[in-house]
């Protein structure tokens, strides 16, 4: 998936520059299948599934999750889309810095509802 994919995940399938994807496809590939409801992530097909505190509010989110870093983030309430790209091959690092940039930078400056 490319970066500018995303916007068919937001659109749910509907997206005129790349046209169109079934919208159960959609809802499917980003719902929960595995995990339990005591735990911070889930897993759906291929997108990790979890929240964020932003303002005392919590923000749902959906990842891709690549090596090195890359991640893909999607966030259908606020139709916000995120990529990090990295290069932290073999760190430890690739594991979390992602998700502190997205928290830190991308969720905070975001229009909250």
């Amino acid at each position: 998936m490319r970066s500018r994919d995303l916007a068919l995940v937001l659109g749910r399938g509907e997206w005129a520059a790349a046209g169109s994807y079934p919208r159960t496809g959609i809802d499917e590939s980003i719902a929960a299948h595995i995990g339990a409801p005591d735990r911070l992530y889930f897993y759906g097909y291929q997108w990790w599934l979890g929240r964020s505190l932003v303002r005392g509010r919590e923000v749902v989110w959906a990842a891709a999750a690549g090596y090195g870093g890359q991640r893909l983030f999607v966030v259908p309430a606020l139709e916000l889309a995120a990529a990090v790209t990295a290069g932290h091959y073999g760190e430890p690092m690739q594991l979390w810095l992602p998700l502190v940039l997205f928290n830190r930078y991308v969720l905070r400056a975001g229009k909250q509802s």
